[in-house]
């Protein structure tokens, strides 16, 4: 008899859900969020600097910077301002991800 896991259960409810077209946008638009939120938080780790650090080279709000690493993902000018102060490129890819690549030196 096979062992039943909550992992396994998640997987299989997960499985099935993503069958729904609309389900399957609205994770797959959410997972670009959350990919992103963890890109900068990352990159800010990379570069050593804490939130408030971060918020003093970008002048954005220590609560602001916090949203953007828990999924809110921030306007073109913000965008702007956050890989100037991480040395980064910041790509918008076709799909709606968005990648944060930082630069040499």
């Amino acid at each position: 008899m096979g062992s039943y896991t909550k992992t396994g259960a998640w997987n299989a409810d997960h499985a099935e859900q993503m069958k729904d077209p609309e389900f399957t946008a609205e994770f797959e638009a959410k997972k670009r969020e959350l990919d992103f939120a963890i890109a900068l938080a990352e990159a800010r780790d990379t570069r050593k600097l804490t939130q408030d650090q971060l918020a003093q080279a970008t002048g954005i709000k220590r609560p602001m910077l916090s949203r953007y690493e828990h999924g809110q993902i921030p306007e073109l000018p913000t965008l702007r301002k956050l890989a100037a102060a991480l040395n980064a490129r910041i790509i918008i890819e076709a799909n709606g991800a968005t990648v944060v690549a930082l630069n040499n030196g």
